[in-house]
C-alpha cells in the first residue's frame, strides 16, 4: 500500500493515539486526530458535516466509552447508548474509505461462544461483528497494552514505578495475562492495514502470568523488592493465540524496559 494516505484517527488523544499517531505520521500517513471538542462524535450531524467536508483513505475507530465494570462495578447502559451511538455515526461512511480499522477488545469475547454481559463488552462485541462483516473491515485486537504514557494506575505502570521507588510490586490475584507493548500493537495495526488482514490478535505467542510478569520488573536492575499477590488462587486468563504473522516485535521484556527507562527520565 502507497503511503500518503490520509486516516481520519477516532479517540486520538487516549493513550493508543498518543502513542501510535506519531507513529504512523512517521511512516507517512496523514492523521487527522480531532479531539471531543471538536468533533464529538455522539452528534450525527457534527461526524457528517467533518467526514463529508474532507477525503479520508481510512478510518480508524479508537473512541470508547470504558464504563466502571473492569474495575468491579457493573457498567451503565450509558456506555452501552454512547459506544455504539458513536461507532454507528462513523462506521456509516465504511463504503466510502479504504479501510475501516476497529481496536476491538477482549472483553468483547468475539469468535468465542459467550455473549459478554456487561454493557461495554456488549458494546464492544456488537461492533466487532459489524465490522467484520465489511469487505475493509479489520478488527485489532488488544487484551492488555502498555506504554510510558499509559493511565499512572495501570498495573504495569503503577509497578514499574513500584519497582523505582523500591516499594513492593502488588498483584492483586494472579492470572494469565496478555500484554503487549504499544509499539508492538502498532506493527499489528499496520501490517492488518497494508496486507489486508482483516482480523488480528495483539498478543504474544509466548504467555505470561502476573508473576512472571512482575519477575521481569523485579529484574530490571540490581535491586529487588516484594512481590505481593493479595489473593490466593488464580482469576481467569485474559489471553488468546494469534496466527504467526511476518512482524519483528520489540517484545514483552524490552518494551517493560524502555517504559522504564523513560520513567527514570
Amino acid at each position: 500500500m502507497k503511503k500518503n494516505l490520509k486516516i481520519l484517527f477516532t479517540g486520538g488523544k487516549g493513550f493508543i493515539g498518543r502513542e501510535i499517531i506519531p507513529l504512523f505520521r512517521k511512516d507517512g500517513y496523514e492523521v487527522v486526530d480531532p479531539s471531543s471538542k471538536e468533533l464529538n462524535l455522539l452528534d450525527s450531524d457534527a461526524v457528517k458535516k467533518f467526514i463529508e467536508n474532507d477525503n479520508f483513505d481510512i478510518i480508524i475507530h479508537a473512541a470508547m466509552c470504558s464504563g466502571t465494570g473492569r474495575y468491579g462495578k457493573p457498567d451503565g447502559l450509558d456506555v452501552l447508548y454512547k459506544n455504539m451511538r458513536m461507532f454507528e455515526n462513523v462506521f456509516r461512511y465504511v463504503n466510502e474509505v479504504d479501510k475501516f480499522v476497529n481496536f476491538d477488545s477482549g472483553a468483547s469475547l468475539f469468535n468465542k461462544s459467550q455473549i459478554p454481559e456487561s454493557a461495554y463488552g456488549f458494546s464492544k462485541y456488537c461492533i466487532a461483528r459489524s465490522v467484520d462483516k465489511e469487505v475493509n473491515g479489520i478488527n485489532v485486537r488488544l487484551y492488555g497494552c502498555f506504554g510510558s504514557s499509559e493511565d499512572p494506575n495501570r498495573f504495569l505502570a503503577i509497578n514499574i514505578k513500584n519497582y523505582i521507588n523500591k516499594k513492593p510490586i502488588k498483584i492483586f490475584k494472579n492470572r494469565q495475562m496478555d500484554f503487549m507493548y504499544v509499539k508492538d500493537i502498532y506493527k499489528n495495526t499496520l501490517y492488518a492495514i497494508e496486507n489486508n488482514i482483516k482480523d488480528i490478535n495483539c498478543v504474544y505467542e509466548e504467555k505470561k502470568y502476573l508473576t512472571d510478569i512482575a519477575d521481569i520488573v523485579n529484574h530490571l536492575d540490581n535491586h529487588s523488592v516484594d512481590v505481593i499477590v493479595e489473593n490466593e488462587g488464580f482469576d481467569s486468563p485474559y489471553s488468546t493465540t494469534s496466527k504467526l504473522i511476518d512482524v519483528e516485535y520489540i517484545g514483552l521484556e524490552q518494551g517493560i524496559k524502555e517504559c522504564y527507562e523513560n520513567y527514570l527520565r
